[in-house]
């Protein structure tokens, strides 16, 4: 999935152009009729373009600054059911999954309805209008629910809209909601004259579908918002586990604005948005502004003036849990955005989600306090108290007891000393043994027994010429016991010195593995850079990349030559493609060649830093950019076109303390942190099977891969090399066991 749409989305109804004219659902557009192109009036066309200008963005003479104050492009009017725009420019994208931008028509929604626009909803499908209130709750509860009929946009719109609203990832609904709610406003609502402005709009042919045709495709458009909004749409998905993949720390995104900046960077024929998207609010203008372009708070006229989007988000309070960043106890205000506002309205939607929580859950609590029985819990603390006093008076007793007998033993020492217990058959002792029975004091009647006991034994088989007999007995026994060692069956399965064979836990382990084949095989290396210092240098991110490099490259040649096992036989190839290797390197593909060009650029920390904020999409920023700076005769490797963080093998580096070590504390919600880790962590998952001759060449390959990581690791001057590889517990526990046969014979 590409969250780089995101940024698109900011363009009102884009479309995406698997070919230049297909819609961001993937349908090709009704037909190539259009119902008003700048084409249809030659004199109109000439003196728009009689008035073109280099563009700001795009940098060609093709552009019309302020476009509504060219007559021939149609006369803007600001006002409750007039849009600035409508359905998109269908104009030539080369870039695969690029989006088209809007074009510039300032019209009302009735006259668009008349002029052949599929812009009244009651017509739309069944399908597209369930999914629109789905889509965008806000926006529907503002207007069809209220009775309004009319949009801004066409339904083909909305239809590329609601295929990219749906890949908003992030757990907090409430932030979803939200996100939603920036485009649906901007794309549909039917009020959007109020609150955008089309700074500049570029005149276009149109593509192969519509040949002969003259679009005025939206270059930079100016969206207005209040500050609640401002400050909402940042606080309710702040804590959101994918706000990150949006809002990039790196580039200054620590608030509304920032996110809005972010997202609104221009990006024509590129991943992005088709046109600058600049965000702001009215503080931001002078007084005199204020009062001359915004409307009033008293309403006395709503015509021909800005009134912001201040549309109230929804709160993540009582709905994201832990993805809320917003506290329960937290009081908003909220100000409406237009000129001559004093007062705030109502405070605190977090407190009134809260409340409505409170109420939508006591049904449910007090059916379940009904159905609790009632315990007598009387009988059980009766007996837990006399059970407790008896314990604890046998307690007291038994060491009052004990500490008599002591004292009386002692009284007895100290008069008479310590009596010796003399056998019969018992010679004197003398030296350490005497010793030992004058000091050792009085012993319990168990010890005193078996001391004895083994004392006589001891005498009886010492005396005379019995230990010649004894001794030989001895081993006699200990020979007929040991014979059966020949049968005896040392386990090497690290699983099963683990966990018995006949728990139920083996025993489904087995089962799934004979289903589905027991899990992957892992290699893993663990590189350490050997001055101590954090992987966030150039020079340590391209050795990191050699290593994996060396290891993935590994092959096992058999001693006559005719067998070799790859490392892409044996792998694990999540997505078809390539083989499975989790790094953070990654970001380049695991690929020399990319790293170098970044680097030849000076790109290459940039590049990783931008990509492990998002690591789902494309650094179209660094790639516009590279792309600008390119040496006359070099060009992008077709691999890395749209400067790709995805792996080589398509799936995102996103489980960062997987793939790093020795990260700081706080890592995972502050992603900066991530940089000064001090240790690459690189996966290789191979296929395992139930079969173990399945098996046998994946470990023959492993074998080579110690064989190699050894010799890296003792040649390399930048890294620390730790590596492992699924053998690896079964050779050591192998070895161990054998290491051990010695010592047991002896």
């Amino acid at each position: 999935m590409r969250v780089l749409i995101f940024a698109a989305l900011l363009a009102m109804g884009t479309t995406q152009a698997a070919s230049s004219s297909t819609s961001l659902s993937g349908v090709s557009s009704a037909s190539s009729y259009v119902p008003w192109s700048l084409a249809d009036n030659k004199t109109s066309l000439a003196i728009i373009e009689s008035q073109l200008t280099m563009c700001t963005y795009s940098k060609v003479e093709e552009c019309i600054q302020d476009p509504k104050l060219v007559l021939e492009l149609g006369s803007l009017y600001r006002a409750p059911g007039y849009c600035i725009a409508m359905d998109s420019a269908y104009v030539n994208i080369t870039t695969t999954s690029a989006a088209i931008p809007n074009r510039y028509y300032p019209t009302s929604v009735e006259e668009a309805y008349d002029a052949g626009f599929s812009n009244k909803f009651s017509e739309w499908s069944d399908t597209n209008r369930e999914q629109f209130e789905v889509d965008c709750p806000l926006l529907y509860n503002e207007t069809i629910a209220l009775g309004e009929d009319m949009l801004c946009c066409t339904e083909s719109q909305y239809t590329g809209l609601s295929t990219q609203v749906r890949m908003i990832p992030g757990l907090c609904s409430a932030c979803k909601e939200n996100l939603r709610n920036i485009f649906c406003q901007f794309t549909c609502n039917p009020n959007n004259s109020m609150f955008l402005d089309i700074n500049e709009v570029r005149i276009m042919s149109g593509d192969d579908e519509h040949e002969g045709q003259i679009f005025p495709a939206v270059e930079e458009a100016t969206y207005y918002v209040g500050k609640d909004w401002i400050r909402d749409i940042y606080d309710f998905c702040e804590d959101d586990s994918s706000f990150s993949l949006l809002c990039n720390p790196n580039q200054d995104c620590t608030d509304g604005y920032g996110l809005m900046e972010y997202m609104g960077k221009y990006a024509f024929n590129s991943i992005g948005s088709p046109e600058q998207i600049n965000v702001t609010t009215m503080d931001k203008f002078s007084e005199e502004i204020q009062t001359t372009e915004f409307c009033h708070c008293d309403y006395a006229n709503e015509t021909n003036c800005i009134s912001p989007m201040n549309n109230k988000m929804t709160s993540c309070v009582g709905v994201c849990g832990s993805l809320c960043a917003v506290s329960s106890d937290d009081t908003r205000t909220y100000t409406e955005a237009c000129y001559g506002a004093e007062s705030a309205s109502s405070s605190g939607s977090s407190s009134a989600t809260g409340s409505g929580s409170d109420s939508t859950w006591a049904e449910l609590n007090e059916y379940l306090a009904t159905n609790i029985p009632e315990t007598d819990w009387a009988p059980l603390n009766y007996f837990l108290v006399i059970f407790g006093g008896i314990t604890g008076v046998l307690i007291i007793v038994g060491f009052i007891v004990a500490t008599l007998r002591e004292r009386r033993y002692n009284a007895v020492d100290r008069r008479s000393g310590t009596p010796q217990v003399i056998g019969p058959d018992t010679p004197d002792f003398h030296g350490v043994a005497s010793a030992m029975a004058g000091s050792t004091g009085y012993l319990s009647f168990l010890d005193d027994l078996m001391t004895k006991k083994l004392r006589l034994w001891a005498a009886f088989v010492s005396k005379d010429s019995r230990p010649k007999k004894i001794i030989p007995m001895v081993l006699v026994v200990v020979v007929v016991c040991a014979v059966g060692l020949y049968n005896i069956d040392i386990e090497t399965d690290p699983i099963k010195l683990w966990v018995s064979t006949s728990s139920t836990s083996y025993e489904e382990r087995q089962h799934y593995g004979d289903i589905f084949n027991p899990f992957y095989r892992s290699e893993q290396i663990i590189l350490v850079p050997k001055d101590g210092g954090n992987i966030y240098r150039s020079s340590i991110l391209k050795e990191a990349i050699r290593v994996q490099n060396v290891a993935a490259n590994v092959t096992y040649t058999s001693d006559d030559g005719e067998t070799t096992v790859a490392l892409d036989d044996i792998c694990w190839k999540a997505t078809g493609t390539g083989c499975t290797v989790n790094s953070i390197t990654q970001y380049f593909q695991n690929n020399m060649e990319h790293f170098e060009f970044y680097e030849k650029y000076g790109l290459e920390l940039e590049h990783f830093s931008n990509c492990l904020y998002s690591p789902t999409t494309s650094d179209v920023a660094l790639c516009t950019e590279l792309k600008n700076a390119l040496d006359d005769g070099d060009s992008l490797p077709s691999s890395m076109s749209d400067c790709p963080c995805l792996s080589a093998f398509g799936s995102p580096m996103n489980l960062y303390n997987t793939y790093l070590g020795g990260f700081p504390d706080g890592a995972e919600s502050n992603y900066t942190l991530f940089l000064d880790s001090i240790a690459f962590v690189s996966s290789y998952l191979n296929y395992n099977y139930a079969d173990d001759d399945k098996n046998e060449p994946a470990i023959k390959w492993e074998r080579e891969y110690i064989k190699t990581m050894k010799k890296e690791a003792e040649s390399n001057s930048v890294f620390n090399v730790y590596f492992y590889a699924e053998i690896s517990v079964q050779d050591e526990v192998d070895a161990e066991s054998s290491n051990g046969m010695g010592p047991v014979a002896l």
